[in-house]
């Protein structure tokens, strides 16, 4: 007898009436089941529960209309799809017919029909188990009717075929039939990619378990299913111009930026321990019952049993290799399967889609373990058999309910959303998003996949935070109108509090479940007119220190801070000491601390405690000043080295949500043609926040010292001038500072008028020197004006004092002064002023010292 005729003859096969009852009928009353319960709740036609579905669908869609891989016509191909066969089965209903939401009819037929033929295969694997048809029926429509598994057959997407082809490459290999399980894993690997490494395990199996008892014209085929993996990186290539599918770089833990090792194996990690412990219990905290209680631990009696089954036999080692291919594959599909869906981000999103087919196989395994019960206790089995149904009801109840819940979701947000832009945009209307698959599909225009599912090169933006979005948003071409999208997804607050999210336009907020909400991520979505205006002129300074230094410069190349683009023109890598919290990369619009027009602006930048690094291109051997756009949340200083030379150390003050220019003098003998900065900051309990770098050659716009006596305010700061004027109620106070600092210095200054020296001002100004925003710190060499103005029309008459000082916002603590003329509390005296109806200078102090 052979072994085919041997595996199929342990048990009379079931009567065509009974397979045809339970294949077919139980799967069709599932998929009723699942249509009637949104046509219930709502009473519209078909729609699925998930948004990717749709995705998908357009995909199909631009397939069927002669143009795969093209999600927005008129735009380059991507490779939004995961799977590679899956958009084709969904072109074919689409071209007979079954278009916009009525293409979730053919797409649910589909599912049903995947269903039934898992169905045919467990009751066939269960036969060669040697269950009883009792038992082997009872198992098949438990697997039939367990809530996860319908949910997923009937949701649309592609989890129900990959399920079929899983178990088909099962079933081949029970039954020793190469060419099928050749087929059926080749099949497995252009479903999904998980599908590609049950694929190549299968095979490997395979071929080295049987090869001897196969015709040697037919072993080639073996390399069919390693191949088929590769035919979508392949079509990707192709299409796209790279063999990564987008999905990959959006979803994958081990694309997550910064590249943290331990952050990575800790994540993956957790996500194979929980995953494993859901399968134990068969419940997850979140949504409760997914599978019958006892499945795992009958799975792995059955792995048991069949391998004591087997090792009664004489220990040849071609004996073994056969006697131990399905336990072999088995272990290595959950082993590897498992742990390959770890790695990523959704690895227990929609209700667990990526996880479903190592569970499914849970259920054929258990049918060995169902044997061994039977064969201790028959009223053990009866009763494993009775949790195992009620198991099943419970968990079918839950998840229709969660169907019809998502369902109308979708009812009540994506597809009002799609079917306001349709009717309130212009047919070339370009729309930011988040999920992108109704928005498209319905919605008729063209997307920009915040995400990077369906738009290239927004994947690693996305992967970078919020900051690399907006800036990816704003290059993109063509670039978005509106944005239709949640305000708070994954970083997207950050987005929202700025002008992108412009002009509301509409609302569609929905209540939502916090344990069975799969088809949104959040209560609110809306769509805005989009304004990039703020954003326009982001490459020029707006303070007007910088400004007055740079004035006569030509600006010679810029490294836009977030953008990919640049940085990647610009050779910039970074990297943090300590881990922070939050995304690599924000986005703000702010004004400038100090500005005189056009203040507002929009920006994304890094967060960086350790340091970035980038390659300018410049004209050796010209001076260079580069300024630098930073938001200075946090007090600190920076090192900027040019071609490993240490040039300047930078001040960071605390101005919080406003932007700053910083400049940074590098002398022209140290400027090459491709110029290597390197900025090191150093923020206690902080970080660095650049947006900009800015890069200006020429004659810098400082002034020589005068000569003459001075007043030295520590080692930071020397006064070569000052000149005190009343006008009107207004006490001007001109003063000309020359920089002596080389280290940190953040100081500010203060402008005091006194009735008594020794009593507190009665009027005064406080603030950063110069322009308001700049530190003593960042002032560079050479000679600089400031002006202050104090208000004296709400003191009485009198003589009055000014003085003025220097200290350290952080401390309060005071720069010491060198002078001849000084007060008490490290103050200088410069003039006394007296105050009738109008200011009048009596006696200015012309020499400091």
């Amino acid at each position: 007898m052979t072994p085919n005729n041997r595996a199929r003859s342990q048990t009379a096969p079931f009567s065509h009436l009974l397979t045809l009852a339970i294949c077919c009928g139980v799967p069709l009353l599932v998929l009723l089941a699942y249509v009637l319960a949104p046509l219930w709740s709502q009473g519209r036609s078909v729609v699925l529960p998930l948004d990717d579905v749709y995705i998908h669908f357009q995909y199909a869609k631009q397939i069927a209309n002669g143009a795969p891989y093209v999600y927005n016509p008129g735009l380059p191909p991507s490779s939004g799809a995961t799977s590679l066969i899956y958009p084709y089965l969904l072109a074919v209903g689409h071209a007979v017919g079954f278009t916009g939401l009525s293409l979730g009819w053919w797409a649910m037929a589909m599912g049903t029909v995947a269903l039934m033929g898992c169905c045919w295969l467990i009751l066939h694997i269960g036969e060669i188990a040697g269950l009883p048809h009792w038992a082997t029926a009872v198992l098949t429509i438990v697997f039939a009717t367990t809530g996860s598994i319908g949910w997923h057959f009937m949701s649309g997407m592609e989890t129900g075929l990959l399920i079929f082809f899983m178990l088909l490459t099962l079933y081949a290999l029970l039954t020793r039939r190469f060419v099928l399980t050749v087929i059926a894993a080749s099949f497995m690997a252009v479903t999904r990619p998980e599908g590609a490494i049950m694929a190549v395990i299968a095979t490997v199996v395979f071929f080295a378990t049987f090869w001897r008892e196969t015709e040697n014209r037919l072993l080639v085929l073996a390399i069919l299913p390693v191949a088929a993996q590769g035919v979508q990186p392949l079509l990707n290539r192709l299409f796209t111009g790279s063999t990564t599918a987008a999905g990959s770089s959006a979803k994958s833990i081990l694309s997550m930026v910064p590249a943290e090792t331990d952050v990575i194996v800790s994540r993956v990690w957790g996500n194979f321990t929980r995953m494993w412990w859901e399968f134990a219990t068969g419940y997850s905290v979140r949504e409760g019952l997914y599978l019958p209680v006892p499945l795992l631990i009958l799975a792995v009696a059955g792995i048991g049993v069949y391998i004591a089954q087997h090792t009664s036999r004489p220990w040849q080692f071609a004996q073994v290799r056969r006697d131990f291919a399905m336990p072999l594959m088995a272990v290595g599909w959950l082993a590897a399967g498992t742990l390959a869906v770890a790695t990523l981000d959704p690895a227990f999103w929609h209700f667990k889609r990526y996880q479903m087919p190592f569970m499914v196989l849970l259920f054929p395994l258990a049918a060995w373990g169902l044997v061994w019960a039977g064969r201790r206790s028959v009223w053990l089995q009866r009763g494993l058999f009775a949790v195992l149904i009620i198991s099943s009801l419970f968990s079918s109840m839950t998840f229709w309910r969660s169907y019809q819940l998502n369902v109308g979701y979708l009812l009540q947000q994506q597809i009002p959303m799609a079917a306001w832009l349709r009717e309130n945009t212009s047919e070339d209307a370009v729309v930011a998003v988040h999920d992108v698959g109704m928005m498209r599909y319905l919605g008729d225009r063209t997307t920009v996949d915040m995400v990077g599912l369906t738009t290239n090169g927004a994947a690693d933006s996305w992967r970078n935070g919020p900051g690399a979005v907006a800036e990816f948003m704003y290059a993109y071409e063509p670039q978005p109108d509106y944005v239709a999208s949640y305000t708070d997804a994954l970083g997207l607050s950050y987005l929202a509090d700025t002008p992108i999210y412009g002009e509301t336009l509409a609302e569609f907020p929905v209540e939502l479940s916090d344990n069975f909400n799969v088809a949104l991520a959040g209560a609110f979505q809306g769509v805005w007119r989009a304004d990039w205006s703020a954003m326009v002129a982001a490459n020029i300074p707006r303070q007007p220190y910088p400004l007055s230094v740079v004035e006569d410069m030509q600006l010679a190349d810029t490294v836009n801070v977030a953008n990919l683009a640049s940085e990647q023109a610009h050779s910039y890598v970074w990297q943090n000491n300590e881990r922070l919290p939050g995304f690599p990369t924000e986005v703000y619009a702010f004004d400038y601390a100090a500005c005189t027009t056009d203040c507002y602006v929009m920006d994304g930048g890094r967060r960086i405690n350790g340091w970035e690094q980038f390659t300018l291109s410049l004209e050796p051997s010209v001076d260079t000043v580069l300024v630098t756009r930073v938001h200075p949340a946090h007090a600190g200083s920076y090192d900027v080295f040019a071609n490993d030379e240490k040039i300047a150390t930078r001040t960071l003050p605390v101005i919080a949500g406003q932007w700053i220019d910083i400049t940074t003098l590098i002398p022209g003998d140290v400027v090459t043609a491709q110029m290597t900065v390197r900025v090191v900051p150093n923020t206690p309990g902080g970080h660095y926040m650049p947006h900009y770098h800015m890069a200006y050659q020429g004659e810098a716009g400082t002034q020589p010292p005068t000569e003459g006596q001075r007043a030295a305010f520590g080692d930071v700061l020397s006064l070569t001038g000052a000149d005190v004027e009343c006008v009107g109620d207004d006490l001007l106070v001109n003063l000309r500072w020359h920089s002596i600092v080389t280290n940190r210095a953040d100081y500010r200054v203060f402008v005091h008028v006194y009735d008594d020296v020794d009593a507190p001002p009665v009027a005064q100004v406080d603030r950063y020197p110069i322009d308001g925003a700049t530190p003593p710190g960042n002032v560079l060499p050479g000679e600089v004006s400031d002006e202050f103005v104090v208000n004296l029309g709400n003191i009485s008459s009198g003589l009055y004092t000014v003085a003025i000082g220097f200290y350290d916002p952080g401390t309060g603590e005071r720069l010491p002064v060198d002078a001849r003329d000084t007060l008490s509390g490290n103050r200088l005296l410069l003039a006394e002023v007296e105050v009738p109806q109008a200011c009048t200078t009596i006696n200015a102090q012309s020499t400091m010292r």
